[in-house]
């Protein structure tokens, strides 16, 4: 995998370690000329603190970035690995299908497969919410879940919208699978 910078921030970067050096430099000379060497020593003391608390500050953050990611990636693998199958059969529904699969629903008169489909579709929506939840909290990398499977959730969304609608409808609250329509 390439290795991405934007350079934007390592411009200013630069600009800021640059211009911190000729502050730092201009101080030197002040105080030197002042023949002061105590405030000298003192402010380079507390140059090298600030810098030290700079530094870990970054660190901190940075580390905090990666381990958020990594969250990310096992969540968002794990649900995968849990529905794949189920998936695969979601995306080769056609719509008059998912349409005979509601009506089942709202008359409770499933025939063969269709009570267990639903229910399948119901636990993998609620899984799907749940994860959602996080992603939209903050628990989760939103850019990671993107790369990893937007387009696809995306499609899972559209394909199925109106279980989502039925749901909602059936339930008369607007919020059922909100999470996940946000994401």
């Amino acid at each position: 995998k390439k290795i991405k910078f934007n350079f934007s921030k390592v411009g200013f970067w630069i600009i800021a370690i640059s211009l911190a050096a000729i502050a730092f430099f201009c101080l030197m000379v002040f105080f030197l000329l002042l023949g002061t060497s105590e405030i000298f020593w003192t402010m380079i003391g507390s140059i090298g603190t600030v810098t030290g608390v700079l530094i870990t500050a970054i660190s901190i953050v940075k580390s905090n970035s990666i381990a958020k990611k990594q969250k990310t990636y096992e969540a968002f693998e794990e649900m995968k690995h849990k529905n794949i199958e189920l998936e695969n059969k979601i995306d080769k529904f056609k719509d008059d299908y998912i349409q005979s699969l509601i009506e089942a629903h709202e008359k409770n008169t499933f025939e063969g497969e269709q009570e267990t489909t639903w229910a399948e579709i119901s636990e993998y929506l609620s899984s799907i919410e749940r994860f959602s939840a996080c992603a939209n909290e903050g628990i989760y990398d939103f850019t990671m879940i993107y790369n990893m499977g937007g387009p696809f959730l995306i499609g899972m969304y559209e394909k199925l919208f109106t279980i989502i609608k039925s749901k909602r409808e059936s339930k008369a609250r607007n919020s059922v699978y909100e999470e996940f329509e946000k994401l």
